[in-house]
């Protein structure tokens, strides 16, 4: 009876031992990511991302935007588009400059029907718009 009301009590002392250590993860979880400052810029136009809900989708050095965006089908815009995109970034707070040369990354993060398509130069946020998409 004794073993039994031992074997009970290092369960329970377990048990909380993990929910504890799941807690502080939870809330300690990508505070060491080296996307948590673009996180944070994102987050601070009124989105709330975690580090581990951007997606690193290209990255590369010595390029421009333009370049990428001329070089890959799925994301070739006509001028037209540019200009808004452009645009939308420049509303944000961003330089835009789709010319300006180095490591150039695109991050992406969904929220519901909207991504947010965030372009880096030299790890510095360049160009961010965002896209509806149909469920």
């Amino acid at each position: 009876m004794m073993e039994n009301k031992r074997i009970q009590t290092i369960l329970i002392i377990s048990a909380c031992a993990v929910l504890v250590l799941a807690i502080v993860w939870a809330f300690t979880r990508g505070s060491n990511s080296e996307l948590k400052p673009i996180t944070d810029k994102i987050n601070s136009l009124g989105y709330s991302f975690h580090p581990d809900d951007l997606f690193i989708a290209y990255d590369n050095s010595n390029t421009t935007i333009a370049e990428v965006i001329a070089e890959n089908e799925e994301t070739q815009v006509n001028e037209k588009e540019l200009e808004k995109i452009i645009a939308e970034s420049k509303a944000y707070g961003f330089d835009s400059d789709i010319k300006k040369r180095g490591g150039v990354t695109l991050i992406l993060a969904r929220e519901g029907t909207k991504v947010i398509i965030c372009y880096l130069v030299d790890g510095e946020i360049e160009l961010l718009f965002t896209q509806n998409i149909s469920s």
